[in-house]
């Protein structure tokens, strides 16, 4: 397991999320989401977000709001298309598998060699496999 808090690492480099469409719907009860990197529990009411390349992913519905806006035609809080906006992370370039352990015991996260974890703030990280990392975000 990881302690997600890359501020003092050597290897980390930061990075800046593109503002990338994604398609969201809420969810009407709790459940899990299947990521790519292992299965994730949601709430009522939380967001679960489908990626450029068909990944999906739960965001909590309060963080949600401040993290992303919806795109015309959709109305905020509604289920449609939506923009995260732009905004700095610290990324580092996994050397070997890892895994982090998701607050509240909502699931584990599970990195191969060469994916990346993000570190949104200190103990708020994901897992994004290479491809998408340098898809969605930039240097």
């Amino acid at each position: 397991m990881i302690l997600c808090d890359l501020t003092s690492h050597s290897s980390v480099f930061p990075a800046r999320a593109r503002a990338k469409p994604v398609s969201v719907r809420f969810a009407p009860v709790a459940g899990v989401v299947n990521t790519l990197e292992g299965p994730v529990a949601y709430s009522e009411g939380d967001a679960i977000v489908t990626g450029v390349a068909g990944e999906q992913w739960s965001v909590a519905r309060e963080r949600f709001h401040h993290t992303y806006a919806a795109i015309f035609p959709t109305e905020s809080g509604q289920d449609g298309r939506y923009v995260k906006h732009p905004h700095d992370v610290l990324a580092l370039r996994l050397t070997k598998g890892c895994a982090i352990h998701l607050a509240d015991g909502r699931g584990t996260l599970h990195g191969r060699a060469g994916d990346y974890l993000v570190q949104y703030r200190p103990g708020d990280c994901a897992v994004v496999a290479a491809e998408i990392f340098d898809d969605t975000y930039e240097r």
